[in-house]
């Protein structure tokens, strides 16, 4: 069995590290939606969500750092090219000049998106004993899930919105 000089499993580790970029990238095209939509974004309560997409490109750039220095970690090369970035990620990058309620969708679902990456990265991390790994990614749930709930809550009707729409038809 081969270690690397951190002693995890060199197998292990190479299995992360290809979806570790994936993730990688991922977070960047989610980064520049969500700036996008913060620069050209439009609607009545575009400003209520402003805050929330400044947060979201924090969030993104931390998560960056912190993925590209795992991959470091497992020995591991991680993309740097907007090339690599746009090939590689399973999120589309979208249209900035976007309505607040589509800008919610596509955060909400950018953030699943991640989400679903990161939680297979952390089992093949669990399995491979790198507990570093698991531990870096499921800090990072904890902003995510709490955005996708807040999306979610921005989305969903008032019992008089619903009430109005069916009066006014």
């Amino acid at each position: 069995m081969t270690t690397l000089s951190n002693q995890l499993d060199r197998k292990w580790a190479d299995r992360l590290v290809d979806p570790l970029n994936i993730l990688l990238c991922n977070l960047h095209v989610m980064r520049a939606n969500a700036c996008g939509i913060q620069h050209n974004g439009w609607g009545e309560q575009f400003l209520c969500i402003d805050q929330a997409l400044i947060e979201q490109i924090t969030h993104c750039t931390d998560a960056v750092a912190r993925v590209s220095q795992r991959v470091l970690c497992l020995e591991g090369k991680p993309y740097t090219k907007l090339s690599e970035f746009v090939r590689y990620a399973t999120l589309n990058e979208v249209e900035s000049s976007v309505g607040q309620r589509v800008a919610v969708r596509v955060i909400r679902d950018g953030f699943s998106e991640i989400i679903r990456l990161e939680r297979e990265v952390i089992t093949t991390a669990q399995h491979g004993g790198d507990e570093v790994t698991a531990s870096e990614l499921t800090d990072l749930l904890k902003f995510q899930e709490e955005t996708i709930w807040r999306m979610r809550s921005i989305l969903r009707r008032s019992a008089f919105e619903e009430v109005y729409r069916k009066e006014s038809a």
